[in-house]
């Protein structure tokens, strides 16, 4: 059951162009900062704020609702429960009734982008926008022209290959598109549903724009990232879970195209699966115990690499299956 917090800001019933939504826990001493700087920057721009709290003990909601009337801005708070990140993320989709959708991270702070993806999809008339950080003016422009009318099993396997790099906390949809195609975050995985997120949205074939706006963190008012336990924990295979239901979603969708079926089961499924083990035996989990657990979900059945494969992969799954005590973690 969701507990409503209204803020005091402006019309309800005016025309929303974009909805900011902000997933929150225990962020009360930087969450009225990160509305100040998202919404200083939106000026001028009919935006709502959306902050989606997951059972926030200290004083996030107080805080966030005053920075919300404090700014005379046109949002509300709810209450989410004690939920996952994915959980309060599509509450904030199924509430939100912007043109547009952006997710804002308290302790992955992107500055100053919406106004300009906002352009940007108007003027392309685009259903998902993103940037990068780390692209040269060069390559971003030779990128924007690369992804007109790019088709989404084309976009799917250059995020794959790693060629294009998509992060959740710089993105903008069109809501009509994320609606239409039902494109929702995964509520069971703590690790994955933000990278898995994006393949559904490139696996539903958006008109995509690329925008050469540079992204800068916001370190300045971004909240600091907790030292946490999750490299060390096994959940962390979670992620496996995340990326093989994309495998199936590949194969459902397109079951004709044999090199991208077999890109994502036998190539991304295994690098992921080898990833997480490298995590774990660098934050000093036993390889008994990591084995044991990818026994438990079935991860030794997925650890079958393609002709394809880049080699590098394949001598990492090898060694693992083969020799697990003298695998080295990259």
């Amino acid at each position: 059951e969701y507990i409503w917090y209204c803020g005091m800001g402006v019309d309800f019933m005016s025309s929303v162009r974009v909805s900011v939504i902000i997933p929150t826990r225990n962020v009360a001493e930087n969450i009225a900062n990160i509305i100040k700087a998202v919404s200083k920057n939106c000026i001028g721009l009919d935006v709502e704020y959306l902050i989606i709290d997951m059972n926030s003990t200290d004083s996030t909601i107080r805080n966030a609702l005053n920075a919300i009337k404090a700014n005379k801005l046109n949002g509300f708070v709810l209450q989410n429960g004690n939920s996952t990140v994915g959980s309060a993320l599509n509450t904030g989709i199924y509430k939100a009734s912007g043109k547009y959708i952006s997710f804002v991270f308290a302790r992955t702070l992107y500055s100053d982008f919406i106004p300009s993806y906002y352009e940007l999809a108007e003027k392309k008339g685009a259903d998902f926008v993103f940037a990068s950080s780390k692209l040269s003016d060069k390559e971003a422009k030779a990128l924007a022209v690369g992804l007109n009318n790019i088709k989404g099993e084309d976009l799917a396997t250059a995020i794959a290959r790693s060629i294009i790099s998509v992060e959740i906390p710089a993105i903008m949809l069109r809501n009509d598109f994320v609606q239409s195609n039902r494109i929702l975050f995964s509520e069971n995985c703590r690790r994955g549903y933000a990278e898995q997120y994006i393949y559904k949205i490139a696996l539903s074939n958006p008109k995509t724009a690329f925008s050469e706006f540079k992204l800068k963190k916001d370190t300045e008012n971004q909240a600091p990232i907790k030292e946490s336990n999750d490299n060390k924990e096994l959940h962390i295979l979670e992620r496996v879970d995340a990326i093989r239901e994309i495998a199936e979603l590949v194969e459902a969708r397109f079951g004709n195209d044999r090199e991208l079926c077999e890109l994502f089961r036998y190539e991304k499924l295994p690098d992921v699966i080898m990833n997480c083990v490298d995590t774990l035996l660098k934050n000093g989990v036993k390889p008994s115990s990591i084995k044991t657990a990818m026994k438990i979900k079935r991860c030794d059945e997925m650890l079958e690499v393609s002709k394809n494969a880049p080699s590098s992969l394949k001598k990492r799954v090898f060694i693992w299956k083969k020799f697990p005590k003298l695998y080295k973690p990259q």
